[in-house]
């Protein structure tokens, strides 16, 4: 079930190079495609981001 949608943004449980906070771009079937405020993109699986 997907809980977020595309636009929302969330906090990387684990930051990827000092990033935690990311805008949600895309679907990539079970997984999302983020992008963080430098403007690099991640694929990852929801379980990855913070809960609320």
């Amino acid at each position: 079930m997907q809980e977020h949608n595309i636009g929302d943004t969330a906090y990387l449980k684990e930051p990827v190079k000092g990033y935690r906070y990311v805008e949600i771009i895309e679907y990539d079937g079970p997984r999302l495609v983020v992008k963080t405020t430098s403007g690099m993109e991640l694929i990852i699986y929801e379980d990855e981001l913070e809960d609320d």
